[in-house]
């Protein structure tokens, strides 16, 4: 237990009929701190503060406050102890600002005994400290929501309890409200009140509170600093959207933007930009022709270096599949820039590794087939349908931390790029490997005509208007022809250790 833990979370559930709302929580707030609860709705955010607050006891498991059961502790004692501004309840109506705010000294009155005038002075020191003093006299239906919220928080603080426990305290408030209600509840904390407030605005969270608790099902999913826990990758996980995550460029702290993708449940998570507060991350751009060897290596590389693997080829592929699907010429430029601009494209992990999805259908098979390979050279020649894909893929990889193959990386969607690679080979060499991939599955092609098929692709990718396939000033050029992947995949990563800084 933490020497300053005010409260004590162990091994906590809570279950309702069959179904756990907390499933095994262990949790220790410090004294004097501002944590944040997260998580989307169903996760187990209100049962968390109940069971914090006493008001429901654990099924198994303990929660302690100061020490003790918290769900133990007679009434009177528990509400001296902690106070909770509840989501749904809103001040009495009927009652002025002042008798709604005294309702919080019950605690302290002597049964059926009269309101004190050190409880009325105690009273008015709560609504001085929330701002609402002017509005004693005023009935709390004629207030607006920002002031019945802070109605509802100055009767918490006449309890004079040392834990001031929050449920959704800035919902239905516009953001000026909001704003105005965080800064009064960090006033209150910077004063010694240990705060708890679950909040459904991950930027209202990670901007005011020092510590968060991420849940997902009822149980823990993420906790510490906001940097620590509002990281991309575990917020795609937890809420199934595509999100960006940069820091603030005023506070440093993490600032999260949803992308508004959202990921079929069971189908892996989309690989969208993840950063850290430190900044972006690596980028490793390889690039070359096709059949060098470069979707075997990057992904390898990938793999050893705990990055996220973007194959960019897909991408032109999938635009030219939807085009071949929906009976679209492959020369009218236009229509196929709308494809490439409108079409759902997603990378996501799965239990067969990284797949692509459009539509959200996962069609990595069909993007091997020779004839969609043969339409993506030629859909990839028209200029707005490679300005739209590489809109796309700098977004996909603008904080770094991701390996990225085509046949322009380092040259156009990352010129600054961490690592440039560009992989050659013999056409010989990947005509043979182009041959035996499709051999492997069961598709038979003369070697002649696919050595003939990449030769006519390297022309075109050379003599394209927009973006060619051309080897990048500051890139390292590795022959591929008779050395093993592994032998590659080694050669890169002794690069990534020399310009990336990757031990």
């Amino acid at each position: 237990m933490k020497p300053q833990a005010i409260i004590v979370v162990a091994e906590a559930t809570v279950r309702f009929a069959a179904a756990a709302a907390l499933d095994g929580v262990t949790l220790e707030i410090a004294r004097g701190e501002f944590a944040g609860v997260i998580g989307p709705n169903g996760a187990g955010k209100t049962t968390l503060l109940r069971a914090m607050a006493g008001t429901l006891p654990p099924t198994s498991g303990a929660v302690l406050v100061e020490g003790r059961e918290a769900s133990a502790l007679p009434p009177r004692e528990r509400a001296r102890m902690v106070a909770t501004v509840p989501q749904v309840e809103g001040p009495p109506a009927g009652f002025t600002v002042e008798e709604a705010v005294l309702m919080g000294r019950t605690p302290h009155l002597r049964r059926l005994g009269p309101v004190s005038d050190q409880d009325r002075e105690r009273a008015m020191a709560a609504m001085r400290r929330a701002r609402i003093a002017h509005l004693a006299g005023r009935f709390v239906e004629t207030l607006s929501g920002g002031e019945r919220q802070r109605v509802l928080i100055a009767r918490a603080l006449a309890q004079d309890a040392r834990i001031l426990l929050l449920d959704e305290p800035t919902a239905h408030l516009d953001i000026a409200v909001q704003l105005e209600i965080m800064d009064l509840l960090a006033e209150l904390n910077r004063g010694g009140l240990t705060l708890v407030a679950a909040l459904h605005d991950l930027n209202l969270a990670a901007m005011y509170c020092r510590t968060l608790v991420l849940l997902e099902g009822g149980r823990i999913v993420a906790a510490g600093s906001p940097q620590q826990v509002l990281t991309a990758q575990v917020l795609q996980h937890v809420y199934g959207a595509a999100v960006l995550v940069r820091p603030h460029p005023l506070t440093g702290r993490p600032h999260v933007t949803v992308l508004g993708r959202r990921v079929a449940v069971g189908e892996g998570s989309p690989w969208t930009a993840m950063p850290d507060a430190e900044g972006r991350g690596l980028i490793v751009a390889i690039d070359g022709p096709m059949g060098a060897g470069k979707s075997t290596v990057a992904r390898a590389v990938a793999q050893a270096l705990g990055l996220r693997y973007v194959n960019t080829g897909w991408m032109y592929r999938a635009v030219a599949l939807e085009a071949l699907l929906r009976g679209v010429p492959l020369e009218d430029s236009a229509a196929l820039a709308e494809i490439a601009r409108t079409l759902e494209v997603e990378f996501r992990e799965t239990s067969r590794g990284t797949r692509l999805f459009a539509g959200g259908e996962d069609v990595t098979e069909a993007l091997t087939a020779p004839d969609v390979g043969e339409a993506a050279s030629r859909v990839s020649t028209h200029p707005p349908v490679r300005e739209a894909l590489v809109a796309r893929q700098r977004q996909i990889g603008a904080a770094g931390g991701v390996v990225m193959e085509g046949r322009d990386i380092g040259t156009v969607v990352f010129p600054d790029a961490d690592v440039k690679v560009y992989l050659s080979a013999t056409p010989e060499e990947r005509a043979r490997r182009r041959h035996a991939e499709l051999r492997q599955r069961g598709v038979e092609v003369p070697f002649e005509e696919l050595r003939a098929a990449e030769e006519e692709r390297d022309r075109r990718d050379r003599e394209r208007a927009h973006s060619p396939l051309r080897v990048a000033a500051d890139a390292v050029v590795l022959e591929t022809t008779g050395k093993t992947p592994e032998q590659v995949v080694e050669e890169v990563l002794a690069l990534c250790r020399r310009r990336g800084g990757v031990v």
